[in-house]
């Protein structure tokens, strides 16, 4: 079971599987924060999401082991507000969703705003900080499309 912190409202699909220690948070103020994960989704041991508005996590969705979703900044980027111990602020967090048949190898993070296209591969080690398209492998600090998948015939 994961370790879940703050005013978190989860909702699960069907035939998940949690593979060991994780931590989910809501983070920022303490209105309630979302967190969906689709049915026959995977989320690897040692996977940390912290919600600054909503996470969405499609169907059939890998997330390998040390994966950080992390939609909320924590600190204010101006030195002195940080010195207040003020938060980020609006600017400071933000949704991401992560689109049905996505694959994000182990120790990838995923920031805030970003979205993941269907079919898209984020590859192990890479940071995330802008969208995804559907069925591109991403690789990098920060990610950078490496390739385009072949459309599956299946897909409409």
């Amino acid at each position: 079971m994961p370790k879940i912190l703050g005013n978190l409202m989860i909702r699960l699909g069907d035939r998940i599987t949690l593979s060991g220690e994780q931590v989910w948070c809501a983070c920022g103020d303490s209105r309630p924060k979302d967190l969906i994960i689709g049915s026959d989704s995977y989320v690897g041991f040692g996977v940390e999401i912290f919600v600054g508005t909503e996470v969405i996590v499609g169907e059939h969705v890998l997330i390998a082991n040390h994966v950080l979703i992390n939609g909320y900044d924590g600190h204010p980027t101006d030195p002195l507000a940080r010195a207040r111990g003020e938060g980020p602020g609006e600017s400071g967090c933000g949704p991401i969703h992560i689109g049905d048949y996505a694959w994000i190898g182990s120790k990838a993070i995923i920031l805030k705003r970003v979205k993941i296209g269907r079919g898209a591969i984020v590859a192990s080690g890479s940071v995330v900080t802008n969208d995804v398209p559907e069925l591109a492998i991403v690789a990098g600090n920060p990610a950078r499309i490496v390739r385009t998948l072949e459309r599956p015939a299946e897909w409409q």
